[in-house]
């Protein structure tokens, strides 16, 4: 593959963990929200 993506942005997390609103870090985000992150960077 010539040219692919090497990043991706996640918007929108505190719509579907309520818990991470107004979060500014990784490390304060929930374990829910966490786990979902890691589930989609796979």
């Amino acid at each position: 593959m010539l040219n692919g993506a090497t990043q991706a942005a996640l918007t929108k997390i505190d719509v579907m963990f309520p818990e991470c609103k107004e979060v500014k870090s990784y490390e304060e985000l929930s374990k829910e929200a966490e786990a979902f992150i890691e589930k989609a960077e796979k």
